[in-house]
């Protein structure tokens, strides 16, 4: 069972032919019996389908998922086609195969199309262009977490143990750059490691903390660890050795961490700090931390206790998103999905009486919101307002699908434990890769009072996102057209 390698690449090769117009290679594509219907709903032979074959927009395929036996497959996928404006409408396509034996080539039999639902539209391009070590930079390949702050982003990567700021560009003209269609976007690379705020790593500053969440309040970046384990993946050609490291489920104390950093003005924005230092208007700020604290306030907790101790991308405790609403701090869960519902933990952590450097729990010292994400997990939160944009995606290692939905009045929704039905929406479907293009943080890019529209980034991104120079790094976001 499975799909091979041969039907995966014929159904990427139909969008790109269709754009083609490539009659010829659809006629030999197609079955006699070929039937199609279309996403209007209007259903078409093999004659008439090739009769409206010609060259036309810019067709994508992701997603691309199916089975195959001897003389028989199905095949279900993404295809997103450029509009005339220059954006992107994304259909469902459901193929079905057949062939005379297992040496003949496959003949499309049938094909249906649909509507993805709320459409994403993305309008342009941004760029964010980082400098320093080789190393650093292959491991900012993979950005975990975004955050706007004026016309600074803060950014971190899951694979370190810093935070990273970038500050807008402007074009030739003086005019701000990164806006729809445009190229450029933000650079003048700085970056801050998390052990010279007087944040103490439990595993030391040379092991990562699988950042996975930041946000802004009251003079405070937030930053969340995913407090997750981890286990070794699995190669093909695996040996003994490498399958009893498969056996083994590794904790990793770094990532158990909840930091408010202190930020203070410099030339450029903020920078954080261990300490501000106090102005007639202005009181003290210390850089503080939580330390392993959620994972054992968990450890009695009726539904999440159990997955403690299961790795992440296996529906084990997976931190992926933070927002900040007043004292209130929102941890969404990649896993565990629990019967398909999602959930994001509530926590108020508090100044140590005793330890100026730590922070502990509230009393209650957390609690429990159920979301209905359509089976998915939570991979980012985003304020909107009063409202909280939810990135959500697979909980496993599977590509799609991608949305942001929208839980309207979670900043008053300290008490809903169970968030569904018309508090809770599909905002707009992200586009996804096979195999890349992970759409894994977002945030309103914006200016407050203009309609919202996200900067979306990628894990694993793929190569057209990514230009690699000595000491540089550029990677490719995402805009948003305006959400709904």
């Amino acid at each position: 069972m499975g799909m091979s390698d041969a039907l995966h690449a014929l159904n990427v090769a139909i969008a790109e032919r269709e754009t083609a117009g490539d009659k010829d290679w659809f006629a030999a594509l197609l079955a006699p019996e070929f039937t199609m219907r279309r996403a209007s709903g209007a259903c078409v032979n093999r004659h008439e389908f090739l009769d409206a074959v010609g060259p036309s927009a810019n067709r994508k395929t992701t997603g691309v998922t199916g089975e195959e036996v001897e003389l028989a497959a199905s095949a279900m996928c993404v295809v997103s086609m450029e509009q005339p404006d220059g954006s992107w409408k994304s259909f469902r396509n459901y193929r079905a195969f057949v062939r005379t034996d297992t040496a003949a080539a496959w003949q499309l039999l049938t094909w249906a199309n649909e509507p993805t639902g709320p459409q994403v539209n993305i309008v342009g391009k941004v760029a964010l262009e980082f400098t320093g070590e080789s190393k650093t930079l292959k491991n900012l390949h993979n950005l975990s977490a975004i955050q706007r702050d004026g016309d600074c982003l803060w950014l971190a990567s899951d694979e370190l143990t810093t935070l990273e700021r970038l500050t807008r560009v402007t074009d030739a003209a003086g005019e701000a750059a990164g806006t729809a269609g445009d190229e450029e976007g933000y650079g003048d690379h700085r970056s801050f490691p998390l052990g010279d705020l007087g944040v103490t790593l439990p595993a030391g500053n040379d092991e990562e903390i699988d950042i996975e969440g930041l946000d802004l309040a009251n003079g405070y970046l937030w930053l969340v660890g995913s407090h997750s384990s981890t286990r070794k993946n699995l190669e093909p050609d695996a040996d003994a050795n490498a399958l009893e490291e498969f056996a083994e489920i590794r904790e990793r104390p770094n990532r158990h961490l909840l930091v408010r950093i202190a930020l203070a003005r410099d030339g450029n924005g903020f920078s954080p700090v261990a300490e501000t230092t106090p102005g007639a208007s202005e009181e003290r700020r210390t850089t503080a931390a939580l330390v392993g604290d959620l994972a054992k306030a968990l450890l009695a907790d009726d539904h999440l206790a159990p997955f403690l101790a299961i790795p992440a991308k296996e529906n084990g405790l997976d931190v992926e998103g933070l927002a900040v609403f007043g004292d209130r701090v929102l941890l969404g869960l990649r896993g565990p999905v629990l019967r398909g519902w999602a959930t994001v933990l509530e926590v108020e952590p508090r100044d140590h009486p005793n330890k100026p450097a730590r922070l502990t729990l509230g009393s209650p010292p957390y609690r429990k919101h159920f979301l209905d994400l359509d089976g998915l997990g939570v991979r980012d939160l985003c304020r909107d307002g009063d409202d909280l944009l939810v990135l959500a995606g697979p909980t496993m290692g599977l590509d799609g699908p991608v949305r942001v939905y929208r839980w309207r009045g979670a900043a008053n929704g300290r008490d809903q434990e169970i968030v569904a039905g018309s508090d809770l929406s599909v905002a707009v479907e992200l586009p996804f890769g096979n195999g890349d293009d992970h759409a894994e943080a977002i945030t309103v890019i914006s200016p407050e009072g203009e309609p919202v529209r996200l900067l979306v980034v990628y894990d694993s991104p793929s190569a057209g996102r990514l230009k690699e120079g000595d000491g540089e790094l550029t990677m490719v976001a995402d805009l948003t057209a305006p959400l709904p």
